[in-house]
């Protein structure tokens, strides 16, 4: 068999596997949490200009 696929090993393949698995998964749950926490902070960001705009208002 000097098939490459022959040559290598069910360890070998199956660690690629798992680590290209955990790679995605890895990626889809940072992507996630970035896009999370990206509107968060831009929401808390909004209700402070809010109210200093507030503020501003009522000292006028």
């Amino acid at each position: 068999m000097t098939d490459a696929r022959a040559r290598t090993s069910i360890a070998g393949r199956l660690t690629l596997l798992l680590g290209l698995v955990a790679l995605t998964v890895f990626g889809a749950v940072g992507a996630l949490l970035h896009w999370s926490l990206e509107r968060d902070l831009l929401r808390a960001e909004r209700i402070e200009l809010e109210g200093r705009a507030d503020v501003v208002q009522h000292y006028i």
